[in-house]
């Protein structure tokens, strides 16, 4: 079996734009694991491990609001850690991600 690792994910849109707001960035980062996963074979259901980082620690409620129902069912490990800052500053969340993938591709 093989991990893939998915790292410094922000919510950035194919026109290098972000969207306004926490929940729109979060759902964002979300779409380009899942890209990123797809790419090995992979899901997000296989996500055994997520590490959240965001300017706005004090808007937790609203980054739940994205990833709860997305993982009702998988849950896997998590952790969320409030930053002063993130690589762009329009970045309000930066995720990464862990999935366990025994069929992934090598590359």
């Amino acid at each position: 079996g093989a991990f893939v690792l998915v790292a410094g994910c922000v919510g950035i849109l194919p026109d290098g734009t972000y969207p306004r707001d926490l929940a729109g960035q979060t759902a964002r980062c979300l779409e380009r694991i899942e890209e990123a996963l797809v790419a090995f074979g992979c899901s997000l259901d296989q996500l055994v491990r997520i590490r959240i980082y965001t300017t706005r620690i004090d808007q937790w409620a609203e980054i739940a609001s994205v990833m709860g129902p997305r993982f009702a069912r998988t849950r896997p490990a998590n952790a969320m850690v409030g930053v002063s800052s993130l690589i762009d500053e329009r970045a309000l969340i930066e995720i990464e991600a862990d999935a366990w993938a025994p069929a992934a591709e090598r590359r």
